[in-house]
């Protein structure tokens, strides 16, 4: 089993970072909510962290994407590779960040 203390504790500013690319990459504005946040897993067979990416459009309507690595191993280009998989959602959903004003 995996001893999560020897991990290094999240790092705020590659959070607020990878925060930051996301809401670039996806083109969301300021008002749409953008988390990020690290999970430990001690099971067998997950990954020991995992960088989790949510956008809450709306009441009901949320987008989540997984790295699995910390904040502060990943790259822009994996961003710019989530941005294109909100996109697909998005058009799927039938919803662009624009709307957001639209729909409330």
């Amino acid at each position: 089993m995996l001893d999560l203390d020897d991990l290094p504790k999240p790092d705020p500013a590659a959070l607020a970072r990878v925060k930051q690319w996301v809401r670039s990459s996806c083109r969301l504005p300021e008002d749409v909510p953008v988390l990020v946040t690290e999970l430990r897993c001690r099971e067998e067979g997950c990954p020991p962290v995992e960088t989790v990416i949510a956008v809450m459009f709306a009441p009901g309507l949320r987008w989540q994407h997984k790295l699995h690595k910390p904040a502060a191993a990943i790259a822009w280009h994996e961003v710019i590779h989530c941005g294109r998989k909100w996109d697909e959602w998005a058009v799927n959903a039938g919803v662009r960040p624009h709307d957001k004003a639209e729909r409330e």
